[in-house]
């Protein structure tokens, strides 16, 4: 290809090489640089609930129960409008799978049958790990314990309704396994 547009030939012959290594070494470090940048970000993006703390998992546990809770109640007769706000002792606890190795070894000591035995025990646990959907690896989740809910507090257009504030305490008692003491509901402000 003489007289194409780039002629590899003439400027490889103009470059010495070392200066060819050299810009092979840093194009090589750069390339193996953008691959450990990609599986960084692509790891961190791949499971966003596992990247959740515990303070924003029970944040986001408070937030789907008082949603839950509007639901349900907003269908009790006399309602009207509800607002519901759930809170809670603690994060969420996370139990993972572990693997359980017991050894036992036993040794004789002095020299012929009469001797004493002893046994040593010993005992090795570490937590399963699996490979996710992004590529990396994760501990294995045994299962996840919501946090305790401590009250509930229903504002709500019927509040100051007997009848109502009994519907919904019931409701919210049944539902939560709650004791009433710990579900206050009250007359919302008029519009």
């Amino acid at each position: 290809m003489a007289g194409g547009l780039f002629d590899f030939k003439n400027v490889f012959s103009k470059i010495s090489n070392k200066k060819v290594t050299t810009i092979l070494v840093v194009v090589g470090f750069i390339g193996i640089v953008l691959i450990f940048l990609s599986d960084f970000f692509h790891s961190s993006a791949s499971n966003p609930q596992q990247n959740l703390s515990s303070s924003d998992a029970s944040s986001v546990f408070e937030t789907q129960t008082a949603s839950k809770l509007e639901d349900i109640i907003g269908k009790i007769n006399g309602v009207g409008r509800v607002k519901v706000m759930v809170t809670v002792e603690s994060g969420v606890e996370n139990i993972y799978e572990t693997d359980n190795k017991a050894s036992t070894d036993n040794t004789q000591n002095g020299g012929d049958s009469s001797g004493q035995t002893q046994e040593n025990k010993s005992s090795e646990s570490s937590h399963v790990i699996i490979d996710n959907q992004g590529g990396g690896q994760e501990a294995l989740l045994s299962k996840q314990i919501q946090p305790e809910i401590l009250g509930v507090v229903i504002v709500c257009d019927g509040g100051s309704s007997s009848d109502v504030k009994e519907s919904v305490t019931n409701a919210v008692s049944t539902a939560l396994n709650l004791p009433t003491n710990r579900i206050s509901v009250n007359r919302m402000q008029p519009k």
